[in-house]
């Protein structure tokens, strides 16, 4: 898949024919990352805070989603004396009040430096010592396609736990179809404790 270039995607059955196009955006490279941690009152365990920090290219509208992931190794009890390491994989939740943080556009920012909202990985374990030992943390940034930034922004939007919730439409760009056909490049950056 190479930057820049278009695709085409045509899909004939039955004599009916769907299509669409998308094209793969430029990579736009992570900068830095800024890290920070927060103990909530009457705890005594700390949650991290991770943020993104890229230059945006000028002269072009962007957009893009953020996220990662904090691998981790959890101390498990297998026997009477004996134990055994199992990795594991956390999400970062880059929500804020039950906003969708991940998704960014550079409307009205163009060519500026842009920060993420905080990524936060939640320590569940308050008391004693955490079974869970941190061993890197993976940053990602998407330079996606207005297509894929508007059909991904609406699905995380919509509230299907909420009965009183307005239902969403899902935005397409397949001529004679529903769905989503979009591009985009990812950017990563690791982190290690």
């Amino acid at each position: 898949i190479i930057e820049g270039q278009t695709y085409e995607l045509k899909v004939v059955r039955n004599g009916e024919t769907a299509e669409s196009s998308c094209t793969v955006p430029k990579s736009v490279l992570i900068q830095s990352i800024r890290k920070d941690s927060v103990v909530e009152r009457g705890a005594s365990n700390k949650d991290y805070l991770y943020r993104i920090v890229w230059k945006d290219p000028e002269g072009q509208v962007n957009f893009y989603r953020v996220g990662g992931y904090i691998f981790q190794t959890q101390r498990v009890q297998t026997g009477p004396t004996a134990f055994e390491n199992i990795p594991t994989i956390q999400p970062l939740n880059f929500r804020e009040n039950n906003r969708t943080g991940e998704f960014i556009s550079d409307e009205r920012t163009d060519g500026n430096l842009l920060v993420s909202i905080a990524g936060r990985a939640y320590s569940y374990y308050s008391q004693g010592t955490s079974p869970f030992t941190n061993q890197y943390v993976e940053l990602i940034l998407l330079s996606c396609e207005k297509t894929y930034y508007d059909y991904h922004r609406a699905v995380q939007t919509f509230d299907g736990d909420n009965p009183f919730a307005e239902p969403s439409l899902i935005p397409s760009n397949i001529k004679n179809g529903l769905g989503c056909f979009a591009a985009y490049n990812r950017s990563t950056f690791v982190l290690k404790n």
